[in-house]
């Protein structure tokens, strides 16, 4: 992932140019060194960019262009607004349509680790994470389970990363991975009782407000570790969706527009992995801090010599040499 930030989009804009003429100048095998640099040395400033980086070729490609084009440099990048707060909706799996896969490629803060973790637990092997497929009898519910460890997987690393929600909302097979994520339901009670999604125990309140299908009322409660209420948590900025917007994503959206100015909508959709690094770009524009460590913690990286902000008077030793 590489991220830069800048106090105004101009000096962001110059930034951006003259890291590019930096990294031209280095071999594709620092790649990985110069993006954890750019993480963990550059200072988080109000207005930030940020995109995965597959290649070095790639992403000169992608910051040129920013320089160039206004509309890229806008889609790339974020005015860390104020409300930084965001609620995670995980929907079921009747909000996926036939023949759409979730892939599980690598992805930062432990995803790989966490989703091992939920498929030993519920029996489900590799090869079944890719079964939405119309040529696939779902037998046994295993779409279904697939799609919780993908869920489960993706919350926990994104707590891991210290992205925490401020909020989570599920339903069918999402109510479950929320519930899981939120301590109101255990990995283990999950898997056992999986077939008939269990009721949640309204004695065991979640450590976040948790909107929940199968909270056994149907009437929408959010159950918060205070007790019920009717009304959504305030100050939330940003909704993170996964999957497809079905019925349940959109009453989510529309309770948290009935209560504040509507929230920005980032979707996670076809591979869980990738999708979580464009998420983590997306969320680190829009202001929100990540715990950079977490995202590095399988590989390890040394710093290399970055070009000086261009906005700066002097650079970080760091980006006056190698270390």
């Amino acid at each position: 992932m590489w991220t830069l930030s800048a106090p105004d989009r101009d000096g962001l804009r110059r930034n951006i140019r003259a890291q590019a003429v930096h990294l031209a100048r280095r071999d594709e095998a620092d790649l990985a060194a110069l993006c954890y640099t750019s993480n963990k040395i550059k200072a988080s400033l109000p207005h930030r960019f940020a995109v995965p980086a597959d290649s070095l070729g790639g992403l000169l490609e992608t910051m040129r262009a920013a320089v160039r084009d206004p509309a890229t440099l806008d889609a790339l990048t974020g005015g860390g607004h104020p409300r930084v707060r965001y609620g995670l909706v995980l929907p079921g799996i009747d909000a996926w349509p036939t023949g759409a896969p979730i892939g599980v490629s690598e992805a930062p803060g432990g995803f790989l680790d966490y989703l091992n973790e939920a498929t030993t637990e519920f029996r489900v092997v590799e090869d079944c994470l890719d079964l939405y497929d119309d040529r696939v009898e779902d037998a046994g519910g295993v779409r279904g389970a697939a799609l919780f460890c993908v869920e489960y997987a993706l919350g926990r690393a994104l707590y891991a990363l210290d992205l925490n929600p401020a909020f989570l909302a599920g339903n069918g097979v999402g109510a479950a991975a929320a519930a899981c994520l939120t301590g109101a339901l255990t990995l283990n009670d999950a898997s056992a009782r999986f077939v008939g999604l269990p009721r949640l125990d309204p004695e065991r309140a979640p450590r976040v407000p948790l909107l929940s299908a199968a909270d056994g009322t149907g009437t929408g409660r959010w159950l918060t570790p205070d007790g019920p209420r009717t009304a959504p948590p305030e100050d939330v900025g940003h909704l993170v969706r996964v999957g497809p917007s079905g019925r349940f994503a959109r009453r989510v959206e529309d309770a948290m527009r009935a209560h504040g100015p509507p929230a920005r909508v980032v979707t996670v959709a076809a591979d869980a992995g990738r999708d979580l690094l464009a998420l983590v770009a997306a969320l680190f524009r829009e202001g929100f801090e990540v715990k950079w460590e977490a995202a590095y913690s399988r590989e390890h990286r040394t710093l290399r010599g970055l070009a000086p902000y261009a906005f700066a008077r002097t650079g970080h030793p760091h980006e006056r040499g190698t270390t």
